[in-house]
């Protein structure tokens, strides 16, 4: 058995964003592109494909639309990669150190990120999300900036900084 193409596919939350990011990273171009798929090709080597399928389409089984996946997350991470607050602060170093990291964010019930913004620079990649998730006080959000240096595919060098944390007025953060 031989094959003369294989197509991939990612599920993100911002098809269109993703669509762009793929584009100027990679230097891919648009073959298809709808309001929930989009494929790309790699100009020099047509064979090259993947596709990237919205997270909320009626294809992808609900279970899966806000699926907090670890080892995916990690992927996306080189092992020897680095976390930093700004002004230096070392938060994590390689994936041994991020997983229990990121598994307390997971554990929490309601937490989930909304890209805001994204703007790429060669190798570097700036996002502007809103996190919203469970503080101590209470259920709330926090803008975070997230810088990223991308070598090989994969975030090497990761700096964040957040703003303001604002807790949502409701029952549950009542005094």
């Amino acid at each position: 058995m031989s094959f003369t193409r294989i197509l991939t596919n990612i599920c993100p939350n911002q098809l269109g964003k993703s669509r762009d990011f793929y584009v100027a990273l990679l230097g891919f171009e648009v073959k298809y592109d709808s309001d929930w798929y989009v494929q790309l090709r790699c100009p020099a080597n047509p064979e090259l494909e993947f596709g990237i399928i919205s997270r909320t389409s009626e294809l992808i089984p609900g279970e899966f639309q806000h699926a907090k996946d670890i080892e995916a997350l990690l992927a996306t991470y080189s092992p020897k990669a680095a976390q930093y607050a700004t002004g230096g602060a070392l938060l994590a170093q390689g994936h041994e150190q991020m997983r229990p990291r990121f598994l307390a964010r997971f554990a929490e019930p309601n937490l989930h990120a909304r890209l805001l913004s994204r703007q790429v620079a060669g190798n570097m990649v700036a996002d502007l999300e809103l996190i919203e998730r469970t503080f101590p006080e209470g259920v709330g959000s926090i803008e975070m900036l997230c810088v990223y240096e991308v070598v090989d595919g994969r975030i090497l060098r990761a700096t964040f900084a957040t703003g303001e944390k604002k807790l949502s007025a409701g029952p549950c953060n009542a005094s």
